[in-house]
């Protein structure tokens, strides 16, 4: 067994044969003579001490050593070509990372689909991704924890960051479909209002401390995160305003009723906005996600 001498060339050529089913076919594929690429297989055959190929039918099919060690090829391949490709793109100036930090309110969907055409673009470029709450969004940003950052509710940002706005998430303020509120005329909004508990999301910076965003309610409770506000609501505890991907399906099974003519607006465009430090200057992988989340937006209107 000699496996240090093997070439990149040899493994691509047996990933050939695996994936074309022949070795005629993988000469044509890399333009050689069918001798030069059996040649080829052979010699990584008797480098690697095993048999990969069994030649006896019309085709060439893999033994059973072939199928162990053909997994373990691949991963050598596409480590060596993610390796190329990334120092590629970093003497291109491409960043190897982008840290982003998104607010929990915005459609994780949305935000899948925006990171699937990033990594297409960027196949380079390695994510970290963090789903934060108001303030803390921020944070992370002012603190360099992360380069990118992208935050709904909070209109007044920290001198040191510069802002671009985003198309707005679309919020909606719901109830369950048995709450009181879900009945109430318009004549009786003021005092429903009153005695209805309002679920409110909590910031857990210190960030907007002393400041509420849309609490309509003298009576709140305040929760850490939106699954646990769109929990309590569901069960009748109290209203609140969720994004309207989160309810399409418990509005149209008639499990949450939007609430309207209360005083408040429905729906309520969300302000939303993507900055970064000003000093911090995008690359391209960043600036490709600023244009795109100021022309996309991370909401999704659902009803």
């Amino acid at each position: 067994m000699n496996i240090e001498s093997l070439s990149l060339d040899q493994l691509r050529v047996i990933l050939c044969v695996v994936e074309e089913g022949s070795f005629s076919a993988a000469a044509r594929h890399f333009r050689r003579t069918q001798s030069a690429v059996s040649y080829s297989v052979a010699q990584a055959e008797a480098q690697l001490g095993v048999v990969l190929f069994d030649r006896s039918g019309r085709t060439p099919d893999l033994t059973a050593a072939g199928k162990a060690l053909v997994g373990d090829i691949r991963t050598i391949v596409a480590r060596v070509d993610g390796l190329r490709a990334r120092a590629r793109a970093v003497s291109e100036g491409v960043e190897p990372e982008i840290t982003l930090v998104v607010d929990a309110i915005c459609c994780p969907e949305s935000l899948s689909e925006l990171m699937r055409d990033f990594n297409q673009r960027f196949p380079a470029t390695a994510v970290r991704l963090h789903i934060e709450t108001l303030g803390m969004v921020v944070e992370k940003v002012l603190r360099s924890r992360c380069a990118l950052g992208v935050i709904a509710t909070m209109v007044d940002l920290p001198d040191g960051l510069t802002r671009y706005a985003m198309p707005p998430v679309r919020m909606h303020a719901v109830a369950a479909a048995g709450h009181p509120l879900a009945a109430s005329a318009p004549k009786g909004a003021a005092e429903s209002l009153q005695s209805a508990i309002q679920i409110v999301l909590s910031d857990r910076s210190s960030r907007t401390l002393g400041r509420d965003y849309a609490v309509y309610s003298p009576s709140t409770w305040r929760v850490d995160d939106l699954a646990t506000k769109r929990a309590l609501i569901r069960a009748g505890v109290g209203w609140g305003s969720l994004p309207d991907w989160m309810i399409e399906d418990e509005v149209g099974n008639g499990i949450l009723a939007v609430l309207t003519d209360l005083g408040f607006p429905d729906p309520d465009d969300m302000p939303t906005q993507v900055f970064h430090d000003t000093g911090h200057l995008p690359g391209p992988g960043m600036g490709w996600l600023i244009d795109e989340l100021r022309r996309r937006g991370l909401g999704r209107v659902a009803f």
